[in-house]
């Protein structure tokens, strides 16, 4: 189901044109950046960074491919509303591996844009806690993902625990990481890392499209696109 906060806004979700990634000349090579990643899925918290990255490049660059759009924030945004890869997703989180990485993660939500925050050293929240952590976000400005954090928290609610939360949440992670904003000499931050790495590549392994011996778990409309 739908984040409500989500649906608010007028956009209509993108169909995805998953046959494109067939017919790509380098999608071995996409294959490949995953294959890399996932020999690395049982890395200790510390050593999560380079498969993380991996992992990502496998994933930013079939997410262009199915989208047809570059611009990250526009295929991020597709493909966290698209209702088949949220049924991949729920499907996957039913087992029980998946479940302790994928409590872990939402506890540290909402990620913020680091950059962002750094300008306003030395102001912290009040507590740790993540209803805290959204408010002073929102009250100066940092953006921080899922975006709809604080309108859930208001409602006396949990972020859900969805594809639609989890992927602009470690599309967050991914660009603090990339910008050099997350060490692995911090424990906060390399079990943030460590954990979105684990549930993501193990639900992209899931989807089939990345691994070369696992085949295709997509049924339905999306199989057929």
């Amino acid at each position: 189901m739908a984040c409500q906060y989500t649906l608010e806004q007028p956009e209509t979700p993108m169909q995805l044109a998953m046959q494109r990634f067939g017919y790509l000349g380098n999608s071995d090579v996409i294959r490949h950046w995953f294959q890399r990643g996932w020999q690395m899925r049982d890395a200790d918290a510390q050593n999560c960074f380079e498969p993380f990255i991996l992992t990502w490049i496998a994933l930013n660059a079939w997410g262009e491919c199915v989208t047809g759009e570059e611009r990250d924030q526009i295929w991020v945004r597709a493909l966290a509303r698209d209702k088949s890869l949220n049924q991949v997703f729920s499907d996957y989180l039913n087992g029980a591996v998946q479940q302790p990485a994928a409590d872990r993660f939402r506890s540290r939500w909402p990620i913020p844009l680091v950059q962002a925050w750094r300008r306003h050293d030395p102001l912290q929240p009040n507590t740790n806690s993540p209803q805290d952590r959204a408010r002073f976000f929102a009250e100066h400005k940092i953006p921080f993902e899922p975006a709809c954090s604080l309108q859930h928290f208001d409602r006396g609610e949990q972020i859900p625990l969805d594809w639609e939360h989890f992927l602009p949440a470690t599309y967050r992670v991914r660009c603090n990481l990339f910008h050099g904003e997350k060490s692995p000499y911090d424990p906060v931050d390399a079990e943030i890392v460590c954990a979105s790495f684990q549930m993501l590549v193990g639900f992209m392994d899931r989807l089939g499209h990345f691994s070369c011996t696992r085949p295709n778990t997509f049924v339905g409309p999306l199989a057929a696109t």
